[in-house]
Parts: structure tokens; C-alpha cells; sequence
């Protein structure tokens, strides 16, 4: 079976797509994403990208299941008794709908209003979900700091006391050092949660990253750029330990971003370098040429950079694997030196970076 994915809506959530990506990946050989927006994912061998339906042409399949990515089914239940004599398989939520490759010009063409007769009931196998369950999403109203938003990246797997309280003691450190400020924690599922009840008390929002194809740092961000947006941003690994706040010369009157700590080396394999020069093309840049690293993926920008990123498609690759976290501290670092044609850093003085030598 194929999964098809429609993605009309140039501003769809990509934990929107990865909920159906996860349904499907179990059931389906292939997964397609139709779309004319969204060309930044990774594509890999069962998630593909492409820009219209005459893909199924050359696809050799027996059942092919669309999906509208707007449609969430908490409860998704497919029948594995499939009726191999039915044409169509069809149940009463619009936009979810199964049929088989002798049928497939009539979802080239989107034409299911001169074919009704294949509606019949004799044709028909109704797939059982629970309407109740049934979440037709809009796009949440981002809302805006005026200030400074804080993204805190945070994973803490089963790891000892010590470290636990380390990473605790990063978070009172930034809210002291940023008593007013809005810190928004997102959670790439840990399976420690003695954080939670600590950022709750020091009044931080939490953000729960379920997603299993955008995860780590910039997974992180780009989620909780979904629900807001600000002046300026700090975006770090919560294992950063603030020791006062930070000096932050940005002019707002054009995009402007600091790193906090960066090389200008590169000790990478040939694969390692293909694979960022491939993650550099698909946002349309040139290959890399020995710029600056964004170290541990953390950053501080303006509004005006932020906005340039999110353009850019930057955030949007699959970022599922340790290596393609490290993959983004090339990717940080060549952005922001390309479009500022220098790198400015923080002063180490302001902070302490700790390693928890976690997966």
C-alpha cells in the first residue's frame, strides 16, 4: 500500500505532517507528500516529495490511502481485513479514502464528481474511525514577545543525580539571570521528569516535541517558533548555565545574530560533508567553504534573522539522527556568516557550557 499525504496549505504545521507520517509508515511501503510549498524535507527511501499526482503513474502498488494533512485522527484504526474485490474504500470524513490502481485516474484528476457511480454502495468498504476523535486543525495566532523570547532545547534521558541537578541548577540560573523575560522549554521527550515541577515553579512554558522526524535543537525551535514570535531570540541547549545576562549588541534595523561559541574548522568524513552540502543546496545555497560553526546549535538574533531563517526553509530539513544535529551547527554557522558576512560571539565569561554525554 502507498501512503499519499495532500498538503495544500503553505503555512501546515510539520507536526501535522509527522502525525500522519508516523500512521503510515507501518502500513505503507511508500510514503508521498503532494505539495507545491513545502520542498525543503529530506526526502528518504518511504518519504518522498513531489509537486503533483502524476507520480503514481510510475508506482507499481495495490491499495494507495490519501490523507488531507489538515485532518488529525487521534484514534487511527485501519480494518486489515481489506476486501480485494472492492474498487474503492471510502468512509465519511472528507478527504481520507483508499482506492486501487485500476482506479488511479481518477485521483490524478481530482475527479471524483464524474465517477460517482463507483460510489455505489456494492463498492464501498467503510473504514472504521471514531469520529469523536476527529481534530480538524487551524493554524494557531503566533503570539508576540516584545522582548526577548528564550527556546530552551531540553532532553534528559536516565542519567545520574549529578547531572540531573545540573541541569536543574541551568534552569534557575536562567531565570535569575532573566527574571522577566518568556522561556519557553521544549521537551524532546525525555524520560526524566524531575524538570517539569522545577520549570513550572520558575513560571516557564513547556512545550512537549513528540515529533519523530524534527527533533534535537532545531526540531526545538521550530516548534515553539509556531507559537511565537519576538524581538529578539536566545535559542540554546538547556545545559547552558548562565552566569549573568548576556551583552547583546543587535541592531534591529537589519538582521543581526550572535553565536556562542564557534570553529572554523571542519573534521568531518566524505559522507559527513555530503550530507551538509546536500542540506546546504536544498535551501538553495552553495556548498561550504570552511565557515564558521554555530557550536551546539545556539544562537541569539533579531527578529529581522529569525524571519530570514524561517524563509529560507532552514528549519524545515528532517533533523531525526545525532548527526544531523551536528549536521545544523555547520548549517547555523554558514547561514548567519553568509548573510552577515561576519560572526559575532558571546562572551564566554557570561556562561558555562556543560556535557551530559547524553545519546
Amino acid at each position: 500500500m502507498l501512503g499519499i499525504i495532500i498538503c495544500e496549505d503553505k503555512n501546515i504545521l510539520l507536526s501535522q505532517l509527522d502525525f500522519w507520517y508516523k500512521k503510515l509508515k507501518d502500513i505503507c511501503i511508500k510514503i508521498f507528500i503532494i505539495s507545491n510549498n513545502i520542498n525543503n524535507i529530506l526526502n528518504n527511501n518511504n518519504l518522498i516529495i513531489v509537486k503533483d499526482r502524476n507520480f503514481i503513474t510510475n508506482e507499481e502498488y495495490d491499495f494507495s490511502i490519501v490523507v488531507n494533512a489538515n485532518i488529525i485522527i487521534d484514534n487511527f484504526n485501519l480494518d486489515d481485513n481489506i476486501n480485494y474485490n472492492t474498487i474503492i474504500y471510502w468512509n465519511n470524513i472528507p478527504g481520507i479514502w483508499i482506492f486501487k490502481k485500476e482506479i488511479e485516474q481518477i485521483f490524478i484528476n481530482d475527479d471524483y464528481e464524474n465517477n460517482k457511480n463507483l460510489f455505489l454502495k456494492k463498492n464501498i468498504q467503510t473504514i472504521i474511525w471514531n469520529k469523536d476523535n476527529i481534530n480538524y486543525l487551524t493554524i494557531p495566532n503566533k503570539i508576540h514577545i516584545n522582548g526577548t523570547l528564550i527556546i530552551v532545547a531540553l532532553y534528559i534521558g536516565n542519567i545520574d543525580i549529578e547531572k540531573i541537578n545540573i541541569s536543574l541548577n541551568c534552569l534557575k540560573n536562567l531565570r535569575k539571570c532573566y527574571p522577566e523575560e518568556i522561556i519557553v522549554i521544549v521537551d524532546n521527550n525525555s524520560s526524566n521528569k524531575d524538570w517539569i515541577s522545577l520549570a513550572k515553579s520558575l513560571n516557564m512554558y513547556i512545550i512537549k516535541n513528540t515529533s519523530k522526524l524534527f527533533r534535537y535543537e532545531v526540531g526545538a525551535y521550530n516548534l515553539a517558533l509556531k507559537y511565537f514570535s519576538a524581538d529578539t531570540y536566545i535559542c540554546i541547549q538547556h545545559t547552558i548555565q548562565f552566569h549573568s545576562k548576556l551583552n547583546l549588541e543587535l541592531n534591529m534595523n537589519k538582521p543581526d545574530a550572535y553565536l556562542f561559541k564557534t570553529l572554523t574548522h571542519i573534521n568531518w568524513t566524505y559522507d559527513g560533508l555530503l550530507l551538509i552540502n546536500k542540506y546546504l543546496n536544498f535551501i538553495n545555497m552553495a556548498n561550504i567553504s570552511f565557515e564558521p560553526l554555530a557550536i551546539w546549535c545556539c544562537f541569539c538574533c533579531n527578529n529581522l534573522m529569525m524571519n530570514k531563517i524561517l524563509d529560507s526553509g532552514l528549519f524545515d530539513l528532517i533533523c531525526d539522527k545525532k548527526i544531523l544535529s551536528e549536521t545544523y551547527e555547520r548549517l547555523i554557522g554558514v547561514f548567519l556568516y553568509r548573510e552577515l558576512k561576519y560572526v559575532k560571539v558571546i562572551d564566554s565569561n557570561f556562561f558555562t557550557k556543560h556535557f551530559l554525554n547524553q545519546a
